[in-house]
């Protein structure tokens, strides 16, 4: 896997996600790519339809990334183990976008501030392997802020687990879905009330 760094400000194309030259390898990221977006000037934007795979996502503090309408698809994790990471005041303008789990392994969402938006509009979990999807920390243990899914949430494969894996006692976290929860061959494990 390769850790692809989103640069932005390429003439005429500025926040284009499929840009070659806004990314600091010169390619667009794929499937076994870490991506990262950096608070930069010109943040970036997925054109719609675009239905990028890759590794993970990671939005550090002050990045901002618009998805639009895509199938954005989480087929790995970082160093770390995370599929998705928003740090400080990362934020992930949701768009009628997709967020689609499929890694064979355990996968990490880690929204790492109270200050960073928390909103997705659907998420899929299909999965194929042993591993789930956990929801590591949503919230900073003392301040109420959920981890929302606007629209809908769907498991065909494998699990969501909101409460804490046993790696870290205080790692729990909130979810509200705004739409339909459809589980078709899945599990949700919901933490307790906090």
């Amino acid at each position: 896997m390769a850790i692809v760094t989103w640069v932005g400000g390429t003439t005429s194309y500025e926040t284009i996600w499929t840009t070659a030259a806004n990314w600091d390898t010169g390619a667009v990221p794929v499937s076994d790519d870490d991506v990262v977006i950096d608070n930069v000037t010109h943040d970036p934007t997925i054109p719609d339809g675009t239905d990028p795979t890759v590794g993970s996502i990671k939005i550090n503090s002050g990045g901002v990334l618009t998805a639009g309408d895509n199938e954005i698809t989480l087929d790995g994790v970082n160093s770390n183990g995370f599929a998705w990471y928003q740090d400080g005041d990362g934020s992930f303008v949701k768009g009628t976008s997709t967020i689609k789990f499929t890694d064979t392994s355990n996968q990490y969402i880690n929204i790492n501030t109270s200050h960073a938006n928390r909103t997705f509009y659907n998420w899929i979990i299909d999965k194929g392997g042993s591993g789930d999807v956990y929801i590591y920390q949503s919230r900073d243990g003392s301040t109420n802020e959920p981890m929302v899914i606007s629209n809908n949430l769907t498991i065909t494969t494998r699990g969501l687990n909101t409460a804490n894996d046993s790696s870290s006692p205080t790692a729990y976290a909130d979810l509200t879905v705004g739409g339909d929860t459809l589980i078709n061959g899945g599990t949700l494990t919901c933490n307790t009330s906090a």
